[in-house]
């Protein structure tokens, strides 16, 4: 079942499809208390693992929802988990607003539709690939005529060469724009650079190479292997790197991406393990990012962009992140 907390038509239309796209029952609730009447009367499965869709445009409908969701958990002694929750924000939502929801949400998505259909059926692949505990394929993110490729490092001065393949794949066979594929690079770059040197961590749970210089040579075998996936449809493409420690932190990661998003003046500070993982220039530049971690066992972060005829509509396409975090 997905309900749909608002009363905009884009987002109805944008939830319905969704819905059809994921095979679930849609249900439009106008307010958050519906929304909560609602899923009160289902039973089961139905009710656990309800996907729940939220207008949160403006402050007072991120409390109302809280409010809601509130009574409803006290009555019901049932826990909604953040993984179901998707929220859907306005460009112009302050950071605030957003850091005061994190620990309600998985996914944030922002109301550049576009066309709300098309977006929605996009987006219904993500919610029925994370209808289960594994991480989202990249084959389950494109069409079926989309094929992958994996590639595997086993040292750390393999990044180079792999960003060559990664600039002649986007250059033989994609229609990306030369300025798309250049913002594309640089997000896979800085996704294997997380995986490589901001990842790994100690039993303790402490950066391991949190002094360390990025050009450091380091072995990529066992445990710090590193894995990445790429495919192509025509119309999208999508970029996977896999790690096997599960370290990320979903409120850090998310405070450096937004923070990013709404300050016009942000930098990413590269110097820093693990600030900003590379995720939120990512998110400033127009593509879209699907997190999947397992503590302590696997990270899996995708960011995939829709291909586009000029750089404007690259930068301003229909984007999310997705946020989804293994028991």
């Amino acid at each position: 079942m997905l309900i749909l907390v608002s009363e905009r038509d884009d987002d109805i239309q944008f939830g319905g499809e969704v819905a059809t796209a994921a095979k679930l029952n849609f249900k439009h609730a106008k307010s958050p208390k519906e929304a909560v009447s609602i899923l009160g009367k289902a039973k089961g499965d139905a009710m656990a693992n309800a996907m729940i869709f939220a207008d949160l445009s403006q402050s007072g409908q991120l409390k109302d929802f809280q409010d809601a969701l509130s009574t409803y958990i006290g009555k019901e002694k049932n826990k909604v988990s953040p993984n179901n929750v998707h929220f859907i924000g306005a460009e112009h939502l302050s950071e605030k607003d957003l850091l005061g929801c994190f620990n309600m949400f998985g996914h944030f998505i922002i109301r550049n539709y576009g066309d709300p259909k098309e977006a929605g059926r996009h987006y219904g692949r993500i919610v029925q690939g994370y209808r289960g505990n594994d991480e989202i394929k990249v084959s389950s993110l494109l069409s079926d005529s989309g094929s992958i490729r994996i590639i595997k490092l086993k040292n750390s001065t393999e990044k180079s060469a792999f960003i060559d393949q990664v600039r002649e794949y986007l250059s033989n066979e994609t229609s990306f724009v030369e300025r798309s594929i250049f913002v594309i690079i640089n997000a896979v770059d800085e996704l294997l650079m997380n995986a490589i040197y901001d990842a790994p961590t100690t039993q303790s749970g402490k950066e391991k190479y949190s002094m360390t210089l990025r050009d450091t040579p380091i072995d990529l075998e066992g445990q710090q292997s590193v894995e990445l996936q790429m495919g192509y449809d025509g119309e999208y493409v999508a970029f996977t790197v896999v790690d096997r420690f599960g370290s990320v932190n979903k409120t850090k990661l998310l405070s450096k991406v937004f923070a990013s998003y709404m300050e016009e003046e942000y930098q990413v500070d590269l110097s820093r393990a693990g600030a900003g993982l590379g995720l939120a220039t990512t998110f400033r530049t127009g593509g879209s990012l699907l997190i999947y971690s397992k503590p302590k066992e696997k990270t899996a972060v995708t960011v995939f962009f829709k291909q586009t005829e000029n750089y404007r509509d690259f930068k301003k396409q229909f984007k999310f992140i997705s946020v989804h975090i293994s028991s």
